[in-house]
């Protein structure tokens, strides 16, 4: 699934970040939209798009989305933007496609390995029950086990109860009964994807913007 609003020229492509779908950019797209041809999509097992066999790692995410562009018409080069772990998945993309992309907008991006950098560790750690708890149930794991269980068809979230509901969200109220191997599966090739891309680059004179949250200012 794949969703182009705007006009103009580069494409700006948005990569959403681990568990979310193309909604996460719903407050995003129609402002940049303003000024160039902006495209969201689903990865497999998001959203609007199906599963699909295989491993979730950076290189068969970045080869879908290849394949995704080209069947949509997208002609490139295009701007590729990922926020969090798919920062992973345009940092593969742009190794294997370079002619094809203008330039990289990382948002909060994962970097290969992070795991195992102790400040990423400490900053990362939940510091209250709360974290701990909050933490724990949006595991990937957690809510397949609360899928298979019923749990959140037994408390009326799988459907709005709005009778005006848009399709987004009645989509956002099914996700909750969506089992999330994808997710899950992302998680699980994290270190695989980090293997694929840790000697990415240098990317030489391609225009890259990275913005990054600042916690010591609030933001």
């Amino acid at each position: 699934h794949i969703d182009c609003t705007g006009n103009g020229s580069p494409v700006l492509v948005l990569e959403a970040g681990g568990q979310n779908d193309s909604t996460i950019w719903r407050g995003v797209q129609p402002a940049l939209s303003k000024t160039t041809t902006v495209c969201s999509y689903d990865r497999a097992g998001f959203g609007w798009s199906d599963t699909q066999p295989g491993p979730r790692d950076a290189d068969h995410i970045a080869n879908e989305l290849h394949e995704l562009l080209a069947q949509a018409g997208v002609r490139g080069p295009v701007v590729l933007m990922g926020h969090s772990i798919g920062g992973l998945f345009i940092r593969d993309y742009v190794t294997h496609y370079p002619a094809d992309v203008a330039g990289l907008v990382f948002v909060d991006s994962s970097t290969p390995f992070q795991e195992r950098n102790a400040a990423f560790v400490r900053a990362t750690r939940p510091k209250t029950v709360t974290d701990r708890v909050v933490d724990l149930i949006s595991q990937p794991w957690t809510l397949n086990l609360a899928v298979v269980a019923g749990t959140p068809r037994l408390l009326g979230i799988c459907r709005s109860k709005r009778a005006a509901a848009d399709d987004i969200e009645k989509l956002q109220h099914e996700e909750y009964c969506r089992l999330r191997k994808s997710a899950w599966d992302e998680v699980h090739e994290f270190d695989l994807s980090s293997q694929e891309t840790v000697n990415s680059g240098p990317f030489g004179a391609l225009p890259i913007l990275v913005l990054s949250r600042d916690t010591s200012k609030g933001l």
